[in-house]
């Protein structure tokens, strides 16, 4: 079940305006699929994380759902581009190389492409 977050103003009464969240418009809840306690527990994997306010999972949730949707969006229009049908790894990889934006993800998916080769060739 997703969780939502509702967008308050300084009196605590729920704002009937639209609001702005990382450039879209219209937002007045703020839903994430990704489940509070388990990227919470994530969060609080790393040693180097203390104590993480209740919003916080949330905005965390919202942000990756973000950038899963500019991953694959890109994906697909380099799929489109190639004239295939599916997403593969080699497509995800291209738009990984070629956009700036995720240079951050860059040695996570050379980890994954490599293994992945090596147990087709082990095979």
């Amino acid at each position: 079940m997703a969780d939502t977050v509702k967008i308050e103003s300084d009196t605590n009464e729920a704002s009937d305006t639209t609001t702005s969240f990382a450039g879209l418009t219209g937002y007045r809840q703020m839903k994430t699929h990704f489940p509070s306690a388990r990227v919470k527990k994530l969060m609080q994997s790393d040693e180097d994380v203390g104590k993480v306010a209740q919003a916080t999972p949330l905005v965390v949730g919202r942000a990756v759902e973000l950038f899963m949707c500019a991953l694959v969006e890109k994906a697909l229009e380099e799929s489109q581009h190639s004239h295939t049908k599916k997403i593969s790894v080699q497509a995800l990889k291209k738009v990984i190389d070629s956009n700036e934006e995720f240079d951050f993800v860059t040695d996570v998916c050379d980890k994954y492409i490599n293994a992945a080769a090596n147990e087709t060739t082990d095979n």
